[in-house]
């Protein structure tokens, strides 16, 4: 149980950037098992942004709701999504060939 419950939070502490203890209990086996608990927590990040939405259309219109139904996705996984959208598109637009391609997405830079 100790074991799934590592695996769990290594999953949570990639995908996110909530803050959790140093002693998550680290090894390469666990870090290579969590990809099993990536869905648990996308369900918990679009339950985070869904409350947001939510509780911010009672008071706001509907799209102000929206974008911060948005920042708050934003906020929690560091734009960890929007971010592999970035480099997808830099690839595709600065790649002659399929080796430049590869590149630039591995970059780390935008642009």
């Amino acid at each position: 149980m100790r074991n799934e419950l590592a695996k769990f939070l290594l999953s949570i502490q990639f995908l996110t950037r909530i803050p959790l203890p140093d002693q998550v209990g680290f090894t390469p086996e666990r870090l290579a098992a969590s990809p099993a608990y990536y869905p648990l927590v996308g369900l918990i990040i679009g339950l985070a942004c869904a409350s947001v939405y939510w509780l911010a259309a009672l008071v706001f219109p509907d799209i102000i709701a929206v974008l911060l139904a948005l920042g708050a996705g934003l906020l929690i996984t560091g734009a960890f999504h929007e971010d592999g959208l970035a480099d997808t598109f830099d690839g595709i637009g600065g790649g002659m060939t399929r080796e430049k391609s590869l590149t630039i997405m591995k970059d780390s830079r935008i642009g």
